[in-house]
């Protein structure tokens, strides 16, 4: 879990970032915003056509306040897929994310 944002100065974006739940970045921040990325590998031993990761942001009481789906199309066996979803600042609850959940569904 990465929390990042970007500075606008100079005529370029200098691009910072920091490990985890980040909640007091610049007023002057440009796009805040928590990227969660991973690896999913196919180990059911056979090819899959449709497989989903549901990534959950939950508070503190384990209320899901936001989730980003990725969908993996034609996943072959012991294929490995890189995969990120990100929640920008500009959702009202962003502050209030103290854990991420992921479930997998194949299809």
């Amino acid at each position: 879990m990465i929390t990042k944002w970007h500075i606008p100065g100079y005529g370029t974006y200098q691009t910072y970032s920091k490990p985890g739940f980040y909640k007091d970045y610049p007023a002057n921040a440009y796009e805040p915003r928590y990227t969660v990325s991973g690896t999913a590998k196919n180990i059911a031993g056979e090819y899959l056509d449709k497989t989903i990761i549901d990534v959950s942001f939950c508070d503190s009481n384990g209320s899901q306040l936001a989730s980003e789906n990725i969908t993996i199309h034609k996943f072959s066996n012991n294929y490995i897929k890189k995969f990120t979803a990100y929640l920008y600042s500009s959702n009202y609850y962003f502050k209030n994310i103290d854990y991420v959940k992921f479930h997998v569904t194949v299809l």
